[in-house]
């Protein structure tokens, strides 16, 4: 494959994000820096910016801000690429980090090896929605527990086991079998777990629809024991509109759930033979 030159590398933004501000540097196509400097964190600000920029390849990592600069920089028609965090140990690791230096880096590898950056891809809104239903509905699961969890103790603390049951029916037992003095401290959890129960109620319903209306292919997951509500919403929220480029194939793995169930094989063979022979170096 023909190497491209100096004048061929394409102009690159490495962007460092941050929750209030971002780090930037700009190298033109001989490879050297042209501009840096920082900019505010807003959707307004980051559109300006980009808005000012001619087209270019722009490389952010994975994080928090990172869906919508990306959206914002693809629409006024930059090549934005996405790089995995947990693959850029030269920078994550590094023992000159600063927000500079890590845009720096950003841009350098991006413009000349992109591939190194192990590219990860947008999920589709349809699939970003699914996923935070998911998450709300387990935070409002680890919330109910933690209130379960803090009535049990305040009540063996006073000499009462309150009996085994289910979180649904928690509240009742628990107002029948706790002293009236314990039951008045005690009853905004209480309130508070009847509230929860409703919300992933509804929660559990939204979810059933999502599986039915908009995502159809997760009633596969019915045939396997235990692929419940939960289990057929995330997976297919997850997975929905995923490829992922196998190392051992120049195609991209299009079944989604092959990527979601992680059949895609390791490999750690170095200094081992393959095929009866040692790899050449």
């Amino acid at each position: 494959m023909t190497q491209p030159t100096v004048n061929q590398l394409p102009r690159t933004i490495g962007f460092d994000l941050g929750a209030k501000a971002s780090a930037y540097c700009v190298l033109g196509g001989a490879g050297t820096e042209i501009d840096s400097g920082s900019i505010r964190m807003s959707p307004k600000r980051v559109r300006q910016f980009f808005t000012e920029q001619p087209c270019s390849r722009v490389i952010i990592e994975a994080s928090g801000s990172s869906r919508w600069t990306a959206k914002i920089g693809m629409e006024l028609g930059h090549e934005v690429i996405i790089a995995n965090p947990r693959k850029l140990h030269h920078i994550t690791k590094s023992y000159t980090k600063s927000d500079g230096n890590d845009a720096f880096r950003l841009a350098d590898l991006g413009q000349v090896r992109p591939r190194l950056l192990s590219p990860v891809r947008l999920r589709s809104d349809e699939a970003h929605y699914g996923r935070m239903h998911q998450r709300v509905r387990a935070q409002l699961v680890e919330t109910r527990t933690a209130l379960v969890n803090c009535v049990r103790g305040w009540a063996r603390s006073l000499g009462h086991a309150l009996p085994t049951c289910s979180t649904k029916v928690f509240s009742k037992r628990a107002r029948a079998a706790l002293p009236a003095q314990a039951l008045t401290i005690l009853t905004p959890l209480l309130e508070q777990l009847e509230t929860l129960g409703e919300h992933q109620a509804e929660c559990d319903r939204q979810t059933e629809r999502l599986g039915q209306d908009v995502l159809p292919a997760a009633s596969i997951l019915r045939q396997v024991a235990g692929g419940g509500l939960v289990l057929r919403g995330s997976r297919m929220s997850t997975v929905r509109g995923i490829s992922v480029v196998s190392p051992w194939r120049s195609k991209a793995v299009t079944n989604p759930m092959t990527a979601c169930g992680t059949l895609i094989p390791t490999s750690a063979r170095s200094g081992s033979p393959i095929g009866g022979a040692f790899p050449s170096r």
